[in-house]
């Protein structure tokens, strides 16, 4: 029987649509159109081979369509499971499938969660990365980066030679992690065709996309791709009346900001495993097409396009491997399940919240507002920049959390001092690549936000004025600090990790075994674990977790078992070196989107909050009143030298410690509030700045707007604030809000030498009545707090 009279047939019996008849029909013709056009084949023979391979293609649709569907079924039955197994409810065991229990010490949800997920297949990725990340990051406090060697691994990825050893180390490093990420999110449920043929991923940037018109842009683009090259997903070259409506739409959907990354066939709602089936269809001839693509319409940030890919993929494979090939779908039919088993309507809110940050939903910018947004991250940054120089003296607390997680989990701290060492040492960067090859996730080489949004909160990764916030932070030391102490941990765990796995199961040191047990290790699994090969490095031995991939067995099994102990490492890191995870920043955004009047307020509103809001989440959920009672009394021993470091770092005498106000403070300053409580003096009921409370309270955003009131209270006034009726001096005013919100100004090793130097003098310049109003303030400091200053305001010396 002839093909079409088949197709006719199935359409009768209702096998088949007339939509699919007539689709499986053109692409039959297409087929056959080109492989008659190779003049090797007859027509007869064209004809029959098209149609062969268009009906090949259909059953590989219907045979994926019907695994989505089984696996579908299979998670979304143990994920409702998981959800009436947890102690304390459907809602909270609805919500430790996103983000990590708050009771996880207890052992009680063994099963995985979205966001440590995430977490724990970027550091795979990482893992494979290592030599791209080790020679193309960032350096110098981020202001330089080797763009010669950059732009050589671009070439070497599309498959150039360029003699650069260093370039090509890169580039393979690339092709791997890209391949690996392709490979795991296939036995997700999803489907990435292999492409030699591609290189990078293509980045668009919607402001210049929509600077020109469509004709402009296609006209740009089209000369610049591998014609031959472009297929449809069933593996035939495009018609050039699919290649223009593919083209069309995506410059459509690049100016109207609907994706940052085009991907023809997905609309928001469908298959997240279906995402990518055309994922690699704009394909450019050599790799001077797709830079000149990038610098015209693209993300000229190669490296952060990479690490963009990375963190994007990792997010997708973590959400089908948890929630299923279409997560939303199952999302909401596990709501309602919950619903159900609950006998009541559950509170959805904080859980959608949950949802759409682990999903990277809240970070993408709303349809339409990328001007808001940008501009409301641009201010972020300043104030950041402008206010955290002196955060790193808060983060002398760190090591206790490090040192009590350990504790917690039966890891030795006898190498933490010297592992933290190593990482910090500038000149050897061995041990980063170590962390970075054992599958730590490398924040530092991937993105500068981290650092910061312990203390400020969220800061949008991308734009220029995240250039000066990370600039400052790592000036500051705060990145540096931050990423050695995780790196640290990391190590130390899979060095403890190879101590044990010449033991059985039973045989592991107890609190670790724990540890293992609380994330999923059962004995079964451990008997495979301990037969993958350690790492030796000097006279130690490490544990990787890629290694269980070499041992011949099932990629999934293999997949379950490193992920499980990748995700232990990286949900205990958190402890160890508190940083906001998806609850904190749900808490944080209102799992708002950026550009939206909620989610920007929300923003602003919790800035200098996320790292007590952390604390909440996990240390304070922890353990019994003795962990809790030990861990408080450290920190408030540490915030007390914290409090003390920072009135140095003002000129001011250290506090009296006798007085109770004093450790009220440490309190503060040790649980996570020091940066939030570095705004509230008791001085005069305001604030070193002269905010009030509820100025302060609203955040640093809220703080400018006081400021600048004031200042145009002082403008317009007369010399008379029109709400208050205190005197008021312009110079005064202009310059301390200049003072405020220079970035770097805060730096805790420079601050005072400008203060005294700089701004003390330029205030007298302008204001009369400064040195008054210092001493005056001075007389107050002594009578509150009996305390003074070893260099004073308005003094070129300090007095010791």
């Amino acid at each position: 029987m002839k093909f079409h009279e088949c197709i006719a047939k199935a359409v009768d019996q209702g096998s088949l649509t007339q939509a699919e008849a007539d689709l499986l029909r053109m692409e039959a013709d297409v087929h056959a159109q080109q492989l008659a056009a190779e003049g090797v084949y007859s027509p007869e023979q064209a004809q029959r081979m098209g149609a062969a391979k268009a009906l090949d293609f259909r059953r590989m649709v219907t045979k994926r369509g019907k695994y989505q569907k089984v696996l579908q079924h299979q998670i979304n039955q143990r994920n409702i499971d998981n959800i009436i197994a947890h102690p304390e409810g459907v809602e909270k065991g609805l919500a430790s499938l996103i983000v990590k229990d708050l009771h996880v010490d207890r052992g009680n949800t063994p099963w995985s969660n979205v966001d440590n997920r995430t977490a724990a297949i970027e550091a795979q990725a990482h893992s494979h990365a290592k030599d791209l990340m080790a020679s193309l990051h960032t350096t110098h406090l981020g202001l330089k980066q080797d763009k010669q060697t950059l732009h050589a691994a671009v070439r070497e990825m599309f498959g150039e030679s360029t003699g650069n050893a260093t370039a090509s180390k890169a580039a393979k490093a690339w092709a791997d992690t890209a391949e690996f990420l392709r490979q795991r999110f296939n036995r997700a449920g999803g489907f990435i065709p292999k492409r030699s043929d591609w290189g990078l991923p293509q980045g668009h940037d919607a402001k210049k996309v929509g600077k020109a018109s469509m004709e402009e842009w296609i006209d740009f683009a089209l000369p610049l791709l591998n014609r031959e090259a472009m297929l449809t997903v069933d593996g035939r070259v495009m018609t050039d009346a699919e290649l223009m409506a593919g083209l069309k739409e995506q410059y459509w959907s690049i100016k109207t900001e609907g994706l940052n990354e085009f991907e023809p066939g997905y609309r928001p709602g469908g298959k997240m495993a279906n995402r990518h089936q055309e994922h690699r269809w704009m394909v450019f001839k050599d790799a001077d097409s797709w830079l000149s693509y990038q610098e015209k319409f693209g993300e000229p940030q190669i490296y952060n396009l990479m690490i963009g890919h990375i963190r994007k993929m990792s997010t997708e494979i973590a959400m089908m491997e948890i929630l299923g090939p279409n997560p939303k779908a199952s999302w909401e039919l596990l709501k309602q399940t919950a619903s159900v088993k609950a006998r009541t309507p559950i509170k959805t809110n904080l859980l959608d919240a949950y949802f759409r940050v682990a999903s990277g939903e809240a970070d993408q910018i709303a349809q339409g507002q990328a001007n808001f947004a940008k501009a409301a991250g641009a201010t972020r940054h300043i104030i950041t920049a402008a206010k955290l120089g002196s955060a790193m003296l808060s983060a002398i607390t760190d090591p206790i959390y490090g040192r009590t997680t350990r504790k917690f989990n039966g890891i030795p701290a006898i190498k933490m001092l010297n592992s933290t060492l190593s990482t910090l040492n500038p000149a050897d960067q061995s041990h980063r690549e170590l962390a970075a090859h054992l599958g730590v996730v490398m924040d530092g080489w991937a993105q500068q936000a981290l650092a910061g949004s312990r203390y400020a909160g969220e800061l949008d990764p991308s734009g220029k004025a995240s250039k000066v916030s990370e600039v400052v932070l790592r000036a500051s030391g705060l990145v540096t600090w931050t990423n050695a102490q995780r790196q640290a941990f990391g190590l130390d765990f899979y060095y403890h990790l190879g101590q044990q796995v010449g033991k059985s199961f039973d045989e592991i040191e107890p609190k670790f075994k724990s540890m293992l047990e609380r994330y999923g290790i059962t004995s079964d699994d451990w008997a495979v674990i301990k037969q993958a090969e350690l790492e030796a490095v000097g006279s130690s031995s490490y544990f990787r977790p890629q290694n269980i991939y070499n041992l011949g067995i099932d990629a999934r099994r293999a997949d379950d078992l490193v992920t499980k102990i990748t995700e232990a490492l990286h949900t205990e890191m958190d402890f160890a070196t508190p940083t906001p995870d998806s609850r904190v920043r749900a808490m944080t955004t209102g799992g708002q989107q950026r550009g939206t009047v909620i989610g920007e307020g929300a923003r602003f509103l919790t800035m200098y909050k996320s790292f007590a809001l952390n604390q909440m989440a996990t240390h304070l959920q922890r353990g019994d009143w003795k962990y809790k009672f030990w861990l408080a009394i450290q920190l408030t021993l540490l915030g007390a030298a914290a409090l003390q470091l920072k009135e140095i770092a003002k000129g001011r005498e250290p506090r009296d410690m006798a007085s109770p106000g004093f450790w009220g403070a440490a309190v503060l300053q040790g649980g996570g509030a020091g940066i939030f409580g570095d705004f509230i003096q008791t001085v005069s009921g305001s604030n070193r700045y002269g905010h009030g409370f509820l100025a302060t309270a609203a955040g640093p955003a809220g703080s400018m707007v006081d400021d600048v009131a004031k200042l145009t209270a002082s403008a317009v006034g007369a010399g008379v604030d029109a709400y208050t009726g205190e005197e008021t001096n312009f110079g005064r005013e202009s310059l301390n809000v200049l003072k405020q919100y220079i970035p770097g100004n805060s730096l805790w090793y420079t601050r005072l030498l400008t203060e005294r130097l700089l701004w003390d003098n330029l205030q007298q310049m302008v204001d009369e009545d400064a040195q008054d109003n210092w001493d005056t303030y001075e007389d107050k400091l002594e009578t509150e707090r009996n305390q003074g200053y070893w260099w004073s305001r308005g003094d070129d010396f300090p007095t010791f």
